[in-house]
Parts: C-alpha cells; structure tokens; sequence
C-alpha cells in the first residue's frame, strides 16, 4: 500500500489542497491520500483557528475524491500536532510519502525529530510554493537526498490565510474554496 499523508492546519480547505492531493494520488500512483488536519500546528499557536470539528466538517462536505481519506489521528490526541508522531502512526499502514510545500522543506531541520520522519517515510514529496524553488531547497537540503522528491505541479497561491484575509475584507473568495466549503463559511459566518 502506497500511502500519501498530507498535514496542516485546512484552516479551511481549499481548491489548492485538493489539487496538490490529487497531482500526488497521480504522479507518486497511491493508493490513498489522507488529509491529516492538526489539533494545534507547533508553528502556528497563535493562530484563530475554527475548531476541529469545524475544520473537519469543511474537509468531509467537501471531499468528492475516493481516494482521499481524513484521518483523526492528530485531532483525537488533542495536544500539539507533530509530524513524526503521525508517520510513526502510520508507519505499519505502508509505504508513506509525505506530502510537504517547498517552503516547509526549506525549514524541515526544524520540525520536531525531522531525522526520525525521514528514517519512516518512503519519500519526502514536496511541491513548490512561491519564493522556496526547487534549487533553494536543493542547496539547503543536507540529509538523503534520495528521499526527496518533487511534484511536478503549477504553483498555486492559494492559502488559507489569504482566504481568511479575504472574507474579512469582504473581497470574494468564491473560487478559491469547494462549493461545499462556501456554503458553509458564508451560513455559519466563519472567519468574519
């Protein structure tokens, strides 16, 4: 089984998370994608986030790929989210490729146990974000380079603090989010 984890916030979900999912289902061939939101992400602690039943709520209305799954795992625990623990939950599942943006993959000697995570993973798949290119990370990265791997995917600038910024300026956000996800926001009055 060949396993994609892809972790963060989802604060909320977007069109560009699902892309990126789907580039990774395709291009690595997985079996299975799990969008594994964080309880509390260690890099972000001050950040207003809705909750995570909430953020959860987004993901399952608006997920319409099989081969997406959510998982609970970092949620359930409800303490600080850090990835080795989840790839050690994981581990025994399959084969893990560990879906990360180039800018997280320029910072990954500071994730908690990085050298741990990449002992447990098949690969580190990274796909690119605005301003951390391939050669950045390339320069930068002093571990096994063959667990590396990039995603040949368009960069997509969509992120959810911009779509938060967005609603909180009433500009439109329509198109950067699922249906779904829309409706959701716009009933409930999150992020306003």
């Amino acid at each position: 089984m060949r396993i994609g984890l892809f972790g963060g916030s989802f604060n909320p979900v977007h069109n560009a998370h699902y892309f990126i999912a789907e580039e990774a289902l395709n291009q690595l061939d997985l079996d299975l994608m799990y969008f594994v939101p964080a309880y509390k992400q260690p890099f972000k602690i001050d950040e207003k986030m809705l909750t995570s039943q909430e953020r959860l709520k987004l993901i399952s209305s608006s997920n319409k790929n099989k081969k997406i799954k959510i998982s609970r795992f970092e949620i359930d625990k409800k303490t600080i989210s850090y990835t080795y623990e989840t790839v050690n939950y994981f581990k025994n599942k399959g084969k893990l490729y560990l879906i990360i943006g180039s800018d997280s993959a320029f910072f990954f000697n500071k994730w908690k146990k990085y050298r741990s995570i990449l002992d447990n993973v098949e690969k580190i798949v990274v796909f690119p974000r605005l301003g951390f290119p391939k050669n950045k990370i390339l320069d930068k990265w002093d571990y096994k380079e063959d667990k590396l791997q990039f995603l040949n995917s368009p960069i997509l600038e969509i992120s959810s603090t911009e779509i938060r910024k967005r609603i909180r300026n009433n500009d439109p956000f329509r198109y950067l989010i699922p249906k779904e996800v829309y409706e959701i926001i716009t009933k409930k009055g999150y992020y306003k």
